[in-house]
C-alpha cells in the first residue's frame, strides 16, 4: 500500500507531518527522519485501530436480538486477520 505523506514546518522549528489518506493522521519530528518514523508509527496505530474497528462492527452486526443468539454463544469462532502496512 502507498500512502502519500505531507511535510511542513511550523514556526517552532518541528516538522509537521501528515497523511491526507487517513483523516486525522499526523504528527511530527525535529528532522524530516524523526517525523518520517514517527507518522509510520502513526500510521501502523491508524490501521490498527480500524482493523479493530471493522471486526467489531461485524461482531454487532452478527448479534441478533442485542447480543444474546451471537456467533460465539452458539460454538463459532471468529477470527480475525489484518495486515498493517506502513509507508516507506
Amino acid at each position: 500500500m502507498k500512502l502519500h505523506i505531507l511535510y511542513e514546518p511550523d514556526e517552532d522549528d518541528w516538522i509537521h507531518v501528515w497523511c491526507p489518506d487517513l483523516p486525522g493522521c499526523h504528527s511530527q519530528g525535529k528532522t524530516i527522519e524523526e517525523a518520517k518514523a514517527n507518522i509510520k508509527e502513526a500510521i501502523e496505530g491508524y490501521l490498527e485501530v480500524l482493523a479493530e474497528d471493522m471486526v467489531k462492527n461485524f461482531r454487532e452486526k452478527s448479534e441478533p436480538n442485542g447480543g444474546d443468539n451471537t456467533l460465539a454463544s452458539r460454538g463459532a469462532q471468529i477470527e480475525a486477520h489484518y495486515l498493517v502496512v506502513a509507508a516507506k
